[in-house]
């Protein structure tokens, strides 16, 4: 099992949800960025940091659990393209 946070470009969502759904293996790298990527599940570090600099990953869950509060919960959004 292999963890990826993929900042995929707007064209190939629908590819991407296509290749996820089908259930068959794909190489992440091929539907936008990999920022992020290791084996089993993302450590805390690293899904907290991704919530931290790409605000749009549902945090709900991390936030409520940790009680923390990250910048996409302080009301503080960026630009569509500052990601």
């Amino acid at each position: 099992m292999i963890y990826s946070y993929v900042k995929i470009f707007l064209p190939n969502i629908q590819r991407f949800k296509a290749a996820v759904q089908a259930g068959k293996g794909f190489n992440p790298s091929d539907f936008g960025e990999v920022l992020a990527a290791g084996k089993g599940n993302p450590p805390p570090e690293v899904h907290a940091e991704m919530i931290a600099l790409y605000p749009l990953i549902d945090s709900k869950s991390s936030s409520e659990s940790s009680g923390s509060t990250s910048s996409a919960s302080s009301g503080e959004k960026k630009a569509w393209d500052d990601y």
